[in-house]
């Protein structure tokens, strides 16, 4: 009788150890997946990062060669404008 109760023992012990087993897959499994969720989250967000940061270098860069553009055109048409120094002369005589 005690072979037959080492036996069911062992057998109960068994089957215990595989359902540890089977459930520590399931939760592998389920985290590997929310792992690649993660990656794939973090990659999707650093190309959007890259993406935002070009948009802006570009958008710097457009700025500045229209400040450029026109700070020439201001330069050309000021260079046309002359001040004299030379003063109209009013009624008055200095006596």
């Amino acid at each position: 009788m005690a072979l037959k109760s080492d036996f069911e023992d062992y057998k109960v012990s068994i089957e215990k150890r595989c359902y540890e087993v089977a459930t520590a897959m399931v939760k592998f499994w389920e985290i590997k997946e929310n792992i690649n969720q993660g990656l794939s989250f973090y990659i999707a967000l650093q190309d959007a990062i890259k993406n935002s940061k070009q948009t802006c270098s570009d958008f710097v860069m457009s700025r500045n060669i229209e400040s450029e553009g026109m700070l020439e055109g201001l330069h050309k048409n000021m260079g046309g404008l002359h001040i004299s120094s030379n003063r109209r002369q009013t009624g008055r005589r200095n006596r």
